[in-house]
């Protein structure tokens, strides 16, 4: 294993499985709108937000994410569709999308 990997392992271990953080301790301020996404730490956006489902789309959309979800045996009612449906229908059709997974999960973009 070369450095870079160790460090990326150590920053892993330091911030994903250490029992006081969250997912990602900026999220209120990013709600509230006192900081976004260009103001966080790289290793932030590639690794902490990818640990729990949300993947930049640094190449197509910078500053655009999307959230993998995951659906239990890939059964959904269609209350929880009408869920998915609404979170996206308040942006345009080439933001707001929803995808069922090959493996019967949901990607919001």
């Amino acid at each position: 294993m070369n450095s870079t990997q160790q460090n990326l392992q150590q920053y892993k271990i330091y911030n994903l499985f250490h029992p006081t953080h969250h997912a990602h301790p900026a999220h209120l301020k990013i709600r509230e709108g006192s900081l976004t996404w260009e103001d966080l730490d790289q290793n932030d956006i590639d690794i902490r937000l990818k640990w729990v489902g949300m993947l930049h789309r640094r190449k197509k959309n910078p500053g655009k994410f999307m959230m993998r979800l995951k659906v239990p045996n890939g059964i959904l009612n269609s209350e929880q569709m009408r869920f998915f449906a609404d979170c996206v229908s308040q942006y345009d059709e080439d933001v707001g999308v929803i995808d069922i997974t090959t493996r019967q999960n949901i990607q919001m973009r």
